[in-house]
């Protein structure tokens, strides 16, 4: 093979892992870790000497389209959420040369590619919801709040305190009738509250944020059309408002954990058992604990 039609094919490599890599964002960034991660793995497989390849142009050719349209942006940005994305392609390239260019053992070497690309496969699946659960609810408020302007509208229509909600821990999943993400969630939400469900010490309600020009009754029968067992609270304009100041977010769902005036969590609903890191359970659990 002639080192021009060298050059050819391995810019067709780089095209395609490229156009994977990039269009995979689309579906999540779970699947884009685990398609990028595989995609450069098999880039550095395809590597061959005997047609004539130069390692450093093809590892040129292969990585760089990628780091300067996606690699760049992210670090100059600082889209933390996103760094294994940005650096998983360099690893996964560089073990696949290696694989692919040192003297091994045939089935070592089959044995070696099947572990790393079940070990992608694997990060993307469990690690990386655990990435995501750290950076996206990472708690930033203060140790001990006072909540003595908070209240919200009970199921009878009248108007409770945060303070007369008599648990020692008490969960707040905050959510709109606007929010597609927020009835995704009452399944794990339901989960959560049937989970304690024998646990006085536990309170876990879902907290309507009431929009602007919307009725409380159509909220009302919004939510009790789908036939979940926690309880519901609700909010006036003027009680939404003062909840976005007091706990200090602008968008939903939101999760508050709260223990003697006290933010244990604020962030997403997490409750899978493979995620460890911000896992709703575990923190009302550790919260139970300290109580006794």
């Amino acid at each position: 093979m002639t080192r021009s039609t060298a050059v050819v094919k391995t810019l067709i490599i780089s095209v395609i892992i490229t156009a994977i890599s990039l269009l995979s964002g689309s579906l999540n960034w779970v699947n884009q870790f685990i398609l990028v991660g595989l995609g450069f793995f098999i880039g550095g497989l395809l590597f061959d000497k005997r047609n004539g390849d130069s390692i450093a142009l093809y590892c040129s050719i292969i990585i760089l389209p990628f780091i300067l349209i996606y690699d760049i942006l992210v670090f100059s940005e600082g889209l933390i959420d996103v760094y294994p994305i940005a650096l998983i392609p360099v690893i996964s390239f560089g073990f696949g040369i290696i694989l692919k260019t040192r003297k091994i053992l045939r089935k070592r070497k089959i044995f070696l590619g099947l572990f790393y690309g079940t070990l992608i496969v694997f990060t993307g699946l469990f690690a990386m919801p655990n990435w995501f659960a750290y950076v996206f609810d990472r708690n930033t408020m203060p140790v001990n709040t006072t909540f003595s302007h908070v209240s919200f509208t009970a199921e009878s229509k009248d108007t409770i305190q945060l303070s007369e909600l008599e648990h020692k821990i008490i969960v707040l999943d905050f959510w709109t009738t606007s929010c597609r993400v927020c009835y995704k969630k009452f399944p794990d939400l339901d989960n959560l509250y049937n989970y304690f469900a024998d646990d006085e010490r536990v309170g876990i309600y879902a907290v309507n944020l009431i929009l602007k020009n919307q009725d409380l009754k159509d909220v009302r029968e919004n939510i009790y059309s789908k036939r979940y067992s926690f309880p519901n609270l609700f909010t006036s304009q003027n009680q939404a408002a003062e909840i976005g100041k007091a706990f200090n977010f602008n968008a939903v769902p939101t999760l508050v954990i709260i223990k003697n005036n006290r933010i244990l969590y604020k962030g997403g609903l997490n409750i899978s058992g493979y995620i460890l890191v911000n896992n709703a359970i575990s923190i009302i659990n550790e919260g139970l604990e300290e109580s006794k």
